[in-house]
């Protein structure tokens, strides 16, 4: 539902989650499967259940801050018809 509503899974962004309880235990369940996204991928975890982690990469759970930066520049090329971005 987050994503659907505001086009991303980045829910520390979102202005209201120091005040939203909701959002609050969202953004910590997240902020938890990430760090055990980044164990298993450095083999400090085996992943029992990996259709967890295909389910939240296919929502962008875990695009990185390059894939998002280049998602936004190419968004912009296709807005303005040029890379310089002010």
């Amino acid at each position: 539902a987050f994503r659907k509503e505001h086009g991303h899974c980045h829910v520390s962004f979102h202005p209201d989650v120091k005040t939203d309880p909701e959002l609050r235990r969202l953004d910590k369940w997240l902020k938890d499967c990430k760090a055990m996204y980044r164990e298993y991928q450095i083999g400090r975890r085996q992943c029992t259940r990996p259709y967890r982690i295909v389910a939240l990469d296919r929502i962008g759970v875990f695009v990185g801050k390059w894939q998002q930066r280049y998602s936004h520049l190419v968004e912009f090329k296709a807005k303005n018809g040029h890379c310089n971005v002010p």
